[in-house]
């Protein structure tokens, strides 16, 4: 799921799911039925353009659009960026839930380091482009992380 909106604007929300379902084993049907289940509120939405939903929104339907493929690991480049603090922690809520309940990967770059270290196992800290340390999630310490990011 890349940084930006990740949506085709003039498509709708339905329309957007259906290009991300074009490959998989399961019925399209299906894996758009447990997007909405995940994403309750793209349902309302499914007709409405991508281009008109607030950020939050349409961060949803490019995470679901992703989905409706099967992947076995998720790419999720700074998916809280720009985000209202309620959309923030609704989103780290369905990382968690992905992968708990479809037992995906998931790699995430993510500025907010404390959101992402709540869901992360482990963790690579870059500093200016290079790797600073990776190491499990539970034994950074705040110490690490401000050498990391040179504060």
């Amino acid at each position: 799921m890349p940084q930006e909106k990740g949506t085709f604007p003039e498509l709708s929300v339905l329309e957007n799911l259906n290009i991300g379902g074009m490959i998989g084993k399961r019925s399209r049907d299906e894996r758009i039925a447990e997007v909405f289940e995940l994403f309750p509120d793209l349902r309302a939405l499914q007709s409405q353009k991508a281009g008109t939903l607030s950020g939050g929104e349409s961060r949803m339907v490019a995470c679901g659009r992703a989905l409706m493929q099967d992947p076995r690991v998720l790419l999720l480049d700074e998916p809280t960026a720009g985000l209202s603090p309620l959309y923030v922690d609704m989103f780290f809520d369905k990382i968690r839930e992905i992968h708990r309940t479809r037992g995906v990967a998931i790699v995430l770059a993510e500025q907010n380091a404390t959101k992402a270290l709540e869901v992360a196992d482990r963790v690579m800290v870059l500093s200016l482009g290079e790797a600073f340390t990776v190491m499990d999630a539970a034994e950074l310490t705040t110490q690490q992380l401000k050498e990391g990011y040179r504060i």
